[in-house]
């Protein structure tokens, strides 16, 4: 598998987690795992959130620097509150290394 079809996966999964995340319990709890283990806010930006809440300036509040109940509440755009880094990437860069590592070199 390349490179580029590596990411497209990705970005098509972590999509379509989001698209389940206030369907499933299951989808909503792992992504939110994910965001505050890797302390970060949506696929590209905290902006893919913006069909999370009806104000369309809400993330859920594991993008939350500081993860208090109702901390994603308006705050899509304020960089101090919300994280800043991509989740796609961090997941991209962490499932190359574990490719990488399950070839030996001869």
């Amino acid at each position: 598998m390349f490179r580029g079809q590596i990411k497209r996966v990705v970005a098509d999964s972590l999509t379509e987690m989001m698209d389940q995340y206030n369907v499933t319990e299951e989808v909503k709890l792992a992504v939110d795992h994910m965001q505050e283990d890797m302390k970060c806010c949506g696929l590209n930006n905290a902006s893919d959130w913006e069909n999370y809440a009806a104000d369309k300036d809400s993330v859920p509040d594991s993008c939350c620097v500081n993860i208090t109940r109702g901390c994603g509440a308006g705050t899509m755009t304020d960089s101090i509150k919300v994280h800043q880094q991509i989740m796609g990437i961090l997941f991209s860069c962490l499932l190359m290394k574990g490719i990488r590592n399950g070839y030996e070199v001869m």
